[in-house]
């Protein structure tokens, strides 16, 4: 039910922001470039995902990016 709450909300945006945390929860089992993948098939333009320490990873249909904490 999370899930499709979040996918339905997301349809509807241009810019996700999650956090690792948050796609572990709502995609179990898949990787991130996986979740990544999804939300972007969703019709957003952007997602970024913070990954704590780890920096975050930035990405549209055609570049991504990770940048450092």
């Amino acid at each position: 039910m999370p899930r499709a709450r979040f996918e339905q909300l997301a349809r509807r945006s241009a810019v996700v922001k999650l956090s690792d945390e948050d796609a572990a929860f709502l995609y179990p089992g898949r990787s991130e470039a996986e979740v990544i993948d999804a939300i972007l098939a969703l019709g957003c333009a952007l997602v970024a995902v913070t990954r704590g320490g780890r920096g975050a990873i930035l990405a549209t249909g055609t570049d991504r990016v990770e940048v450092a904490a």
